[in-house]
């Protein structure tokens, strides 16, 4: 299983070289290590927007350890990824504004960032310092959908 998840790993940054888009190349270097990550599992949340909601969870060793939601609306969409520590969970969240109608949204050439903010919770989702202006809070309707620990 460590074998192939290394394989598929390899793959996506060589497939993702090739493109020259520097940025996947990035979150592959900065997202992933060997040592620590082994499933990845893709959800989709329903209520949280009209346009969808997409999650990727990595685990290792059956324990949730990053979590990247994509959500998509008529206006912009929004990225939050979760680290999860032995104690907090940080979070990373970018807002962005398309600068066309949502139908004619092709790259990121058609979109602005609006709003890059990173705060700390708890695993109640209580957030630990000042709380962030503009904050997108679905810590909660995460923790009701998607497992933290696989069985």
């Amino acid at each position: 299983m460590r074998m192939l998840s290394c394989v598929i790993l390899f793959l996506f940054a060589y497939c993702s070289n090739n493109r020259n888009d520097n940025n996947s190349i990035s979150k592959i270097q900065k997202g992933f290590s060997f040592e620590t990550k082994d499933t990845s599992i893709n959800y989709y949340l329903d209520g949280i927007s009209t346009e969808g909601t997409e999650i990727k969870a990595s685990y290792s060793n059956k324990k949730i350890v990053e979590c990247e939601i994509n959500i998509f609306g008529e206006t912009g969409q929004a990225k939050i990824i979760y680290k999860f520590t032995s104690k907090n969970i940080i979070v990373s969240q970018k807002q962005y504004r398309y600068k066309k109608q949502l139908d004619e949204v092709k790259s990121q050439n058609d979109m602005k960032l609006s709003n890059n903010i990173e705060y700390i919770i708890d695993y109640k989702g209580n957030i630990i310092g000042k709380k962030p202006n503009e904050m997108i809070d679905i810590f909660s309707e995460l923790k009701k959908k998607i497992p933290f620990k696989l069985k």
